[in-house]
Formats: C-alpha cells, structure tokens, sequence
C-alpha cells in the first residue's frame, strides 16, 4: 500500500462495486511474490474486514514490517488465502532504487556474519579495536533486469555502505 504508514506490501487498490480491487502491483514486491494478481478483491488483512481502500489501508498500517501478514483475496468467486512479507519504507526504497530485496541481520541471529562484516567495514582504517555494527543487510534477492543485477549483485551479498 502507498500509504503514510512505514510498512508496504506492494500493491494499490481501488474502491470497486464488489469490495477493494487490487488495481496495480509492484511486480517483485511482498503482494506480488505472494500470488496477488491484478483484478482480486482483498477481503481481509491480518484478520481484518476489508471493504474499501480505507479499510485496506488501515489493516496493512497495522502490520509490521518483516512480519507475514496473512490475506484473504477473492479471486473470480473463489476465496484464496495468501501469506506477504511486509516490507519496511527503507527496503521499499532500496528496492524500488536498486532492485535489491534486503534483509536485515543482527548478532542475535548470525554474529559470526555481523563480524566478518564489521571486519570487512572497518579494513584499511588503520584501527585496532572496532564496534560490532548493529545491524547487516543481507541481499535476499536481485530483482531480474536491475541496476543491481546488471552490476552482478547476487542474493547472499552484504551491503556494508553506499555513497
């Protein structure tokens, strides 16, 4: 949804006769790579009702991002339960930018990879004692066609920083 809120799944609905029409999709977003089409009609949003693009727009601000958000969507008179990733506004950016699909890493979750990357940061700096970095972000996926694919970017790669 683009909407105010920092989470985004990737598509825009329109109000229609029949309930809240998916109009657009960002074809390697959160929607789109859980099976969303143009043309179904979203029915519920993490366990909520929806009826209209406010009602989408309000159940999608309530997710967060990095979390499934489970969907309901009618697709030609069938119900069909679908499962997004939720992305966050910055992984929105980067993607929408580079074509890079991010994920964030932590000590908690991989140190040895947070360390390789704090070593690999902090090469050539000349200093001996270093900050473990916070946070990594690992590429999850190249979006085919992309800057990033042109460049050879690949899913496993860590981006330490950019200018």
């Amino acid at each position: 949804s683009d909407n105010l809120t920092n989470v985004w799944i990737g598509l825009t609905v329109e109000d229609g006769e029949e309930g809240a029409l998916v109009a657009e999709l960002v074809p390697f977003g959160p929607a789109a790579r859980a099976g969303i089409r143009a043309g179904d009609r979203v029915r519920q949003v993490l366990g909520q009702e929806v009826r209209t693009k406010l009602d989408f727009t309000r159940a999608v601000s309530a997710g967060r991002a990095g979390a499934v958000m489970p969907l309901v969507i009618d697709r030609g008179g069938e119900r069909v339960r679908l499962q997004a990733v939720a992305m966050s506004g910055v992984e929105r950016d980067l993607a929408l930018r580079t074509g890079l699909l991010v994920e964030t890493v932590g000590a908690d979750a991989d140190a040895e990879l947070v360390r390789r990357a704090t070593r690999a940061f902090y090469s050539g700096s000349g200093r001996s004692r270093v900050p473990l970095l916070p946070l990594v972000l690992k590429v999850r996926d190249v979006v085919p066609g992309s800057t990033s694919a042109t460049l050879g970017c690949e899913a496993g790669d860590l981006l330490l920083g950019t200018t």
